[in-house]
């Protein structure tokens, strides 16, 4: 991203990283020029977010409200609920699919969020077994891939109107960020300070 100078200060939840792409490149997508380099740019963008992911265990992985899963990564932290009790434990980074999901193996889909609910938590341990060994984004509208050491992938694949919905956050900070998809662009967003 050299070559990329920051105008002004970023707004509350935007990194200076993601203000410069915004201005370098936002208007030139949007008159169809460049689309080469704005990949190249949003590539980058996500492999500067999701370097530390990469070799990190899938250590924990589980199913939200409706067909929403989340797969924690690396160390687990134990939560607590409102109400006192044991939350779900939260991992060092972690990756939420809001709905329209599928787990792939080498040839085949395995399981997705129209598969038979009652094969999810089969679906969900199998991941548990594996280690991420690459995460990229596909189309023009940010879908996220994560491959794993066992060959298989965790798609996002929004059906929807809107855009894609899914988040991976990093919680190794003080403050906790995530990358995810706003206006059809990659964005890291802040916990409020």
């Amino acid at each position: 991203m050299a070559g990329l100078t920051r105008a002004r200060r970023p707004a509350a939840g935007e990194t200076s990283i993601e203000l410069a792409w915004d201005r370098a490149y936002r208007g030139r997508v949007n008159r169809g020029l460049d689309k080469e380099r704005m990949t190249q740019a949003q590539q980058a963008f996500l492999e500067e977010f999701a370097a530390p992911l990469i070799g990190l265990p899938v250590a924990h992985a589980w199913r939200g409200y409706g067909s929403a899963i989340f797969l924690e990564f690396g160390a687990l932290t134990p939560s607590t609920r409102m109400d006192g009790s044991p939350g779900i434990p939260e991992g060092e980074m972690s990756l939420m699919i809001e709905w329209s999901w599928r787990i792939e193996g080498r040839r085949s889909i395995l399981w997705g969020s129209w598969s038979d609910e009652a094969h999810w938590p089969r679906a969900l341990a199998c991941l548990t077994k594996a280690r991420v060994s690459g995460v990229t984004t596909f189309g023009r509208l940010p879908e996220i891939d994560p491959a794993l050491s066992t060959g298989m992938h965790v798609v996002s694949l929004m059906t929807a109107s809107g855009g894609p919905k899914w988040a991976l956050f990093d919680r190794r900070g003080e403050r906790h960020r995530w990358l995810c998809v706003r206006r059809g662009l990659l964005r890291v967003e802040n916990e409020p300070a």
